[in-house]
């Protein structure tokens, strides 16, 4: 099985493999998004119900400083380490908001195993986008901005009324297949649109369908020039990030993992260990028991493209 993700390519395997992570935690491991949306929202969303001008008498000017970042999610992954550090140091203790979100946000990623610096902050960044839109959350939906690649200024609009494309997370027929549906939907509740014949109906769409090819074919033309290139296959990726977090969050023994995909205990092994260290993960200890939630669920349908 090999992976292809959005239609360029810029050697962007991280944040691809991260992208892959995310989607396989919402599939494999969804407790994980629960516990956050339950547990954790609630707090987060009380430190950013209050300005920091209400918390000025209680707060130093660390704290004032962070909270603001924190409910803007307006800082860099970098930056997480040194906000870590300082809770730790109850840095933020005299403001309790704070100092109780911060507590519960990292004691919930330590639980899960999910330590890296870059998912903290996609964590982070996926609570303000709860907070905004709540059937975001409700679909357990990450945040999912991730930074794959700068693109170009001048990349053509999008023709009016055409949502946009993003290519290095879209594959150009993913984009077609989106504003088709968008215009079928679109006829379907039109009291008027909806009661014509189907051969114009469908000669319509496919007018729709083909302005969406020529918008994507613009910016495709336009990367090229630029010496940019196709997306290329990603060999057993997806299968990677599978054992990946069968492993370090739903903790099933590698020696599972092997036999339920049928291969060699030392494949997935190294496997999961080349892949941890791509996404800066620690390795789990080896303790007893699972973390509180999670099941042994084998769901296999990752939001990615599959060519077989």
């Amino acid at each position: 099985m090999s992976v292809f993700l959005g239609e360029l390519d810029a050697g962007q395997l991280v944040p691809i493999l991260r992208y892959l992570f995310l989607s396989a935690i919402t599939n494999q491991a969804p407790e994980v998004l629960e516990e956050l949306g339950n547990e954790i929202l609630p707090l987060f969303v009380k430190v950013s119900s209050t300005t920091s001008e209400q918390h000025q008498h209680s707060a130093n000017e660390s704290a004032l400083k962070w909270r603001d970042k924190i409910i803007n999610a307006d800082f860099s992954y970098t930056e997480i380490r040194n906000l870590r550090a300082q809770h730790t140091e109850k840095a933020f203790a005299a403001d309790t908001a704070l100092q109780t979100l911060l507590e519960g946000f990292f004691n919930w990623a330590d639980r899960w195993n999910l330590n890296a610096d870059w998912f903290l902050l996609r964590a982070l960044k996926t609570l303000k986008y709860w907070e905004k839109h709540e059937p975001l959350r409700a679909n357990l939906q990450w945040s999912m901005s991730l930074p794959l690649t700068a693109g170009i200024e001048d990349e053509p609009n999008p023709p009016e009324g055409f949502p946009i494309w993003d290519e290095w997370r879209e594959s150009r027929k993913q984009y077609v297949g989106r504003v088709t549906k968008m215009a079928k939907d679109s006829i379907a509740k039109d009291p008027i649109l909806s009661k014509g014949k189907r051969l114009r109906k469908t000669g319509f769409i496919d007018s729709i369908s083909e302005v969406a090819n020529q918008y994507c074919e613009s910016i495709i033309k336009l990367y090229e020039q630029k010496n940019y290139r196709r997306i290329r296959e990603r060999p057993s990726a997806a299968l990677h990030i599978e054992w990946l977090v069968d492993f370090q969050i739903n903790k099933t023994l590698l020696k599972e993992i092997a036999e339920g995909s049928s291969v060699d205990i030392r494949a997935v092994t190294k496997a999961v260990k080349n892949t941890l260290k791509i996404l800066e993960l620690k390795k789990r200890t080896a303790i007893k028991g699972r973390p509180r939630g999670s099941t042994d669920t084998k769901k296999r349908s990752l939001i990615v493209r599959h060519i077989k």
